[in-house]
C-alpha cells in the first residue's frame, strides 16, 4: 500500500475514492490498508456510498471515516461523498449529515453516480465509467453541478482469460474485446481525457465549481480498468496523468 501511495502522489493525484463494504468484508482491506498507512497523508481519500446498512452503526462508521482530516472536502468545506447503486434511502443520508453536524461538520456534498434509492437529493452528478465532455454539457444544461468522469482506457483481457459466470449471458463465456491500443496511444488517451476534464471544470465555473475529477479506476484490474503500475505497462498510464498535472 505504501508503494501505491507513493506512485499516486507522485502522479500528482489528489484522492482515492472507496467504495464502502461492510469492514470484515475482502473488498475492504485496500481501505484499511490505506487508513493504516504511515504515508497516508500523501493522499487524499474519498466514500463511495455502495452497499451500506441502514442502521445507526452504520451512520457511526461512515461519520469516523468522514472526520479523518485526509477526507477530500469541497465548497465550503463539505465533505464529498460519491453514491453508487445504493439501496440506502433519504433517511440514512439524512441521518448521516445530521450525525456529521453535531460532530461539527458540515452536510456531506452528496454526488449521484447511478442507480440509487430515488429520494435522495443529491448535490451534483457524475459516473461510476467514464463519460465525455457532451454528457457533462448535457447535466450542465439540465441546471446540474458536475463533477467529470473519465475511464483510464479499458482492457478486457483478465476477463477473457478467465471469464467470469455473471457474464456471457450466465454461461462464464469469453468477453468480446476489440483492437488493442498500443502504449503511446493509451497514454495520449489518457492525457488527452485528463486534459478535457480539468479544462471543462476551468470553463464551466458554475457547474464544475467543485472542482473535482473522478477516474475510473485506480486498480480495476478484472473489470479492465485501471492507471495502478502494471507488469506488462509499467507507469505508462501515472506518467502520462503526470504530464498533464504537473502543468497545472
Amino acid at each position: 500500500m505504501d508503494e501505491e501511495i507513493t506512485y499516486a502522489s507522485n502522479a500528482h493525484l489528489d484522492y482515492w475514492a472507496f467504495l464502502t463494504y461492510a469492514p470484515k468484508s475482502a473488498m475492504s482491506i485496500g481501505m484499511q490498508l490505506y487508513l493504516s498507512s504511515s504515508l497516508k497523508s500523501k493522499m487524499k481519500f474519498c466514500l463511495i456510498c455502495h452497499h451500506i446498512r441502514e442502521s445507526p452503526e452504520e451512520v457511526e462508521r461512515l461519520v469516523g471515516y468522514i472526520k479523518d482530516p485526509q477526507h477530500v472536502r469541497v465548497l465550503d468545506d463539505r465533505p464529498l461523498v460519491y453514491v453508487f447503486q445504493c439501496k440506502a434511502k433519504r433517511a440514512f443520508f439524512d441521518a448521516l449529515s445530521k450525525a456529521l453536524g453535531e460532530a461539527g461538520i458540515k452536510p456531506p456534498f452528496l454526488v449521484d453516480m447511478g442507480n440509487n434509492q430515488s429520494g435522495i437529493t443529491f448535490d451534483a452528478v457524475s459516473s461510476y465509467l467514464g463519460t465525455q465532455k457532451n454528457d457533462w454539457d448535457k447535466q450542465k444544461k439540465q441546471g446540474r453541478l458536475v463533477i467529470p468522469s473519465i475511464t483510464g482506457e479499458d482492457n478486457r483481457d483478465p476477463r477473457v482469460e478467465n471469464p467470469v459466470p455473471w457474464e456471457g449471458g450466465g454461461k462464464g463465456k469469453p468477453v468480446q474485446v476489440g483492437p488493442r491500443k498500443t502504449p503511446k496511444e493509451i497514454a495520449t488517451s489518457i492525457a488527452g481525457k485528463v486534459a478535457s476534464a480539468l479544462e471543462w471544470n476551468k470553463s464551466n465555473p458554475d457547474a464544475g465549481k467543485a472542482n473535482a475529477v473522478i477516474i475510473y479506476a485506480w486498480n480495476e484490474f478484472d473489470e479492465g480498468g485501471w492507471i495502478c503500475p502494471t507488469i506488462s505497462e509499467g507507469t505508462n498510464r501515472l506518467d502520462a496523468i503526470r504530464s498533464v498535472l504537473e502543468k497545472k
